[in-house]
């Protein structure tokens, strides 16, 4: 309980509180483990507390149309580039990157976690830099004598 009001947590429905308790306190004895199990418990409380009311329904209506919009965006600019580009016969664009507006909240999420590690590496290695290892860009794998062919303009 003492967790729980330390995070500002209220704790008026003991009963919650003592059954989820008494359902994981055989599993673990770890503090914070059950804590956790309280919070999930609780979670229609926390989110209610969060978001009171009417708040709740509109940040819901605001989550889920912002998304919306945001991925039919990607998918129509996805589209109008490749119809313009066939129209004016520049080059062929396959439908298939409309895919790439399809999954773009799965590109947000690997963000999110590569600025997650980001943050991390900059307070436990400040001065490591990850380096990605490209095939030309190491003199051991570039032979001595290239000849690269010039593309002239036409």
């Amino acid at each position: 309980l003492q967790n729980l009001l330390d995070e500002g947590m209220h704790v008026r429905d003991l009963r919650t509180i003592m059954e989820t308790l008494g359902e994981h306190i055989l599993r673990t004895q770890d503090v914070d483990d059950l804590t956790a199990a309280v919070r999930v418990a609780l979670g229609r409380a926390i989110i209610h507390q969060l978001f009171p009311g009417a708040l709740f329904y509109i940040a819901a209506a605001q989550f889920f149309l912002g998304n919306f919009l945001f991925l039919y965006s990607n998918i129509l600019g996805a589209y109008t580039v490749i119809r313009d580009s066939e129209e004016q016969g520049h080059m062929q664009i396959a439908y298939s990157i409309i895919l790439s507006g399809v999954l773009m909240p799965v590109y947000w999420v690997l963000m999110s976690v590569a600025a997650y590690k980001a943050l991390f590496q900059l307070f436990r290695n400040p001065h490591y830099w990850e380096k990605t290892q490209h095939g030309l860009s190491d003199a051991l794998y570039m032979p001595e004598e290239v000849e690269f062919p010039v593309q002239r303009a036409q």
